[in-house]
């Protein structure tokens, strides 16, 4: 299943990292994933989808589906739209 927030006041990186603690306070901290990421505004749970340049793509993909055992629970923050064509999730 899945539950969209949206229309809610979530001021930044940090005030979302709070919203997903309150989630779930066992937040997981690595990650085994190909793309290189970056932790956003300081925070220890928040991180860019994937830091390539703009003229690249990340094809569809399942998260960590490679896994044995795939992350039960997966949470998304999206805090502007980068471009107007792709970048659904």
């Amino acid at each position: 299943g899945a539950i969209i927030l949206r229309g809610f006041d979530v001021a930044d990186a940090r005030a979302f990292e709070q919203v997903a603690l309150a989630i779930n306070a066992d937040l997981a901290t690595t990650y085994l994933g190909t793309s290189p990421r970056s932790s956003i505004g300081g925070t220890r749970y928040v991180h860019t989808a994937a830091d390539f340049q703009p003229h690249r793509s990340v094809p569809v993909h399942l998260e960590m589906s490679f896994r044995r055992a795939p992350p039960q629970l997966q949470i998304f923050y999206a805090s502007r739209l980068d471009q107007t064509i792709g970048g659904e999730t």
